[in-house]
């Protein structure tokens, strides 16, 4: 049983790992060392009083880390032991200090490597060999030290990923070098209004698309995915599919909030240009490291591979590739053979595999609406703190101030953005524009 289940552990860890291995530093926005105002310093991190987002020191989201927290949440024991019972199946003995199913060795990996996704490129290979430790140390005893020889798997795993190039950076096809100069800000602006309101308008996404009477419609799942869950499993998977993708189109609807406030014409309109040139080039990467805006659209793009890798009919990648630029890694297009595999070797497997699918889309849904939150709470706080223009240019080196409020409900100070200036629902100039001014 031991082995089997640290098996399940391995395999847990690999499909984590295929979910955020992108360059340990990656994913980051790097601004100072301070907390701007309206945060307050939390140890090494910045936090959002109202909100509770929390920011590095320097201004990072780091997503593959903040998918990984919410992941280790969704999959917790209380789900497994309730499929497990509904399965007729063991639920482990609570009272024994060796967890005896998979359930909890699972939920342990995945705890230990919410945190090691936050650690540095430099450190990652030693705190992935540190996994089977850490895990004897959470086991206790002899017991655990007799489970460390079936570990060989995570340790052999992790240091393949930590060997892929890019995963989930290389997922979104836009990191050729871009251009020194925007070629003009307001179209910027409209272009990236157009693509988050298209988005909006196409990608209509309903429960009843994917359930009658409370119920899966038959064949929406593929015989594969279905196999894995029951019913209940199934409606519940559906269910949350459809939420995550309504978190995401908030998340760029906090996008589109931003750059209209920024769209250069009337009041302030050379600061907003310039404001607008400096967030945008930070959102997409600073100092080789990718930025929020960046970070949501390789979220956005690997929730669309997973999701549609379960239906019958795709919803999503190819709306989210045409719209965001976005093309499949071939490690993220094959994650559901990974859940496939793992639930063919028993029936506690099997719902391991199922509680872990489902507990993959309630990351996404939360990790969307962290995002979102963090556009918003970015510009207010280290967006107003950005430096840039010439010296002596009228409204000084900090453009944004001029243009978003300090903390304030209304967030914008003037929007000067024309109504009905990004073009509705034909949707032509948003699927055709690229997202980056690039070379």
């Amino acid at each position: 049983m031991a082995a089997r289940s640290f098996a399940a552990a391995a395999t847990i860890a690999e499909l984590s790992l295929l979910l955020i291995s992108q360059p340990a530093a990656a994913g980051r926005v790097t601004m100072q060392a301070a907390c701007p105002e309206g945060l307050t310093k939390q140890k090494s991190s910045c936090r959002h009083r109202d909100t509770g987002i929390v920011f590095d020191q320097d201004g990072t989201v780091y997503m593959p880390g903040l998918f990984m927290e919410e992941l280790a949440k969704a999959v917790d024991k209380k789900t497994y032991r309730e499929l497990l019972k509904g399965a007729g199946l063991p639920t482990g003995d609570s009272k024994r200090k060796v967890p005896s199913n998979a359930i909890e060795i699972v939920k342990m990996g995945l705890e230990v490597l919410s945190r090691m996704a936050r650690l540095s490129a430099e450190h990652a290979v030693e705190a992935m060999h540190r996994l089977p430790q850490e895990l004897y140390f959470r086991l206790g005893g002899a017991s655990g030290q007799a489970m460390l020889g079936a570990s060989i798997s995570v340790i052999k795993f992790s240091q393949t990923m930590l060997l892929i190039p890019q995963a989930l950076a290389d997922y979104v096809a836009a990191d050729r070098a871009w251009t020194a100069q925007w070629e003009n800000a307001a179209t910027l602006a409209m272009r990236l209004v157009q693509k988050t309101e298209c988005l909006s308008l196409r990608l209509l996404v309903q429960e009843t698309d994917f359930l009658v009477a409370g119920r899966p419609r038959k064949g929406v799942l593929t015989p594969d995915a279905a196999n894995l869950c029951d019913e209940d499993s199934q409606r519940e998977l559906l269910e949350t599919m459809v939420s995550a993708n309504r978190a995401m189109q908030t998340m760029f609807d906090q996008l589109s909030i931003v750059v209209k406030c920024l769209y250069p014409v009337g009041s302030h309109k050379e600061q907003k240009s310039v404001c607008l040139d400096a967030v945008i080039r930070r959102w997409r990467s600073h100092n080789g490291k990718m930025g929020l805006l960046y970070s949501a659209i390789t979220l956005a793009a690997t929730f669309a591979s997973m999701s549609d890798s379960m239906l019958h009919d795709g919803h999503f990648s190819g709306f989210i590739m045409n719209i965001w630029k976005a093309e499949p890694s071939a490690e993220l297009q094959n994650l559901f053979t990974h859940f496939k595999a793992l639930g063919s070797k028993s029936a506690e497997l099997k719902v391991v595999s199922c509680a872990a699918l489902v507990g993959t889309q309630q990351a996404f849904e939360a990790s969307f609406q962290r995002l979102g939150k963090a556009l918003r709470v970015w510009m207010q706080t280290y967006g107003r703190d950005i430096r840039a223009g010439a010296v002596g240019m009228l409204g000084g080196l900090h453009p944004c101030r001029k243009a978003v409020d300090k903390e304030a409900p209304t967030f914008c100070k003037n929007q000067d953005f024309p109504p009905g200036g990004s073009g509705g629902a034909s949707c032509g100039n948003a699927l055709s524009s690229p997202v980056w001014a690039e070379n």
